[in-house]
């Protein structure tokens, strides 16, 4: 039997989520392979540089500890970034709203894109699947402007109230045709779309080529238990 439209949409629509996260485990592992493990192969390789042929002086030993240490430093920073990934604890610990704030500077400073990020009338309190929902849709759509956007600005917005609460991260791209990435069965979007509907929420997507994009998320809080 074949299965029915609306169906065969919600069964895609999954299929597409599932692919999503496969790929982001890729690229995880694909990290800490190429990334972290070579990284951690340069410090161990100074560290017995040192152990072996230590310098004759304090002051280069100084020097060379000083580059050990930043290196160190920036792979603690690499290994913090990839748990907000696989975990984003911050957004239990200080909310929705702080935590996106501080992804936001994290973007910034990485990527060198200028963010500006705003919240207003946030209820204090979310349910727990909302609050990682945007979090994650959020976090997809920098990183689809670090891959694609090319130079721009980009303003991140959260708005709510009793009602219901709006996520919009908007940049000024080089933009891209929404029905024609559908077409080629782009999976970012469609795992956003997923993730914004198992929370009952409302996705869109306004974008054309030169004008860059607006993501946004509705989702309702009404007759909402916080978890």
């Amino acid at each position: 039997m074949t299965p029915a439209p609306e169906r065969r949409t919600v069964l895609g629509m999954a299929a597409s989520f599932v692919r999503g996260q496969e790929a982001e485990k890729q690229n995880l592992a694909r990290e800490l392979h190429d990334v972290l493990s070579q990284k951690l192969a340069v410090v161990g390789l100074e560290l017995s540089s040192l152990g072996q042929r230590p310098p004759r002086s304090q002051a280069a030993l100084r020097e060379r500890l000083q580059a050990l240490g930043e290196q160190i430093d920036e792979l603690a920073g690499d290994i913090h970034q990839m748990s907000r990934r696989l975990h984003p604890v911050i957004v239990k610990d200080l909310g929705l709203p702080t935590a996106l704030k501080n992804e936001c500077s994290d973007f910034s400073r990485r990527c060198g894109v200028r963010v500006k990020f705003t919240a207003t009338g946030c209820p204090a309190t979310l349910p727990s699947d909302i609050s990682l929902c945007l979090y994650r849709v959020a976090q997809e759509s920098l990183r689809n402007i670090a891959r694609h956007a090319g130079k721009a600005e980009v303003a991140v917005v959260l708005a709510g109230n009793a009602r219901e609460i709006v996520l919009s991260v908007q940049d000024t791209g080089k933009g891209f045709n929404p029905k024609a990435n559908r077409r080629r069965g782009g999976v970012g979007l469609a795992s956003m779309e997923e993730r914004v509907r198992l929370v009952n929420g409302r996705f869109s997507v306004v974008s054309q080529p030169g004008k860059g994009v607006r993501v946004e998320v509705r989702v309702p809080l009404e007759c909402r238990k916080l978890v």
